[in-house]
């Protein structure tokens, strides 16, 4: 996986989940309830050093979900992430 912003770094989604303090489930979309689309949106975010999402990128997922998945994910917060005492983006 490439990183998304320089500076940032990359960190496995297992432990990216352990860092959440704020969850906001995506909203399903109307147009896809009635043909009854479902599936994984998959995305690569960049979390800025305070925990607030600042890029989402699309990597795979049906594109009538994306929108939805996006908007949800951009409202998430994350424990800000230290090391030696130094906020860093992931």
């Amino acid at each position: 996986m490439e990183p998304i912003a320089s500076g940032a770094a990359q960190v496995d989604s297992s432990v990216m989940e352990r860092q959440l303090i704020t969850h906001t489930e995506p909203q399903y979309p109307s147009q896809a309830q009635p043909r009854h689309i479902q599936g994984d949106v998959r995305l690569v975010v960049r979390v800025a050093a305070d925990g607030t999402v600042q890029e989402v990128k699309l990597t795979s997922g049906p594109p009538q979900l994306v929108e939805a998945a996006m908007a949800a994910v951009k409202q998430w917060r994350y424990r800000p992430m230290c090391f030696r005492d130094i906020l860093f983006p992931l």
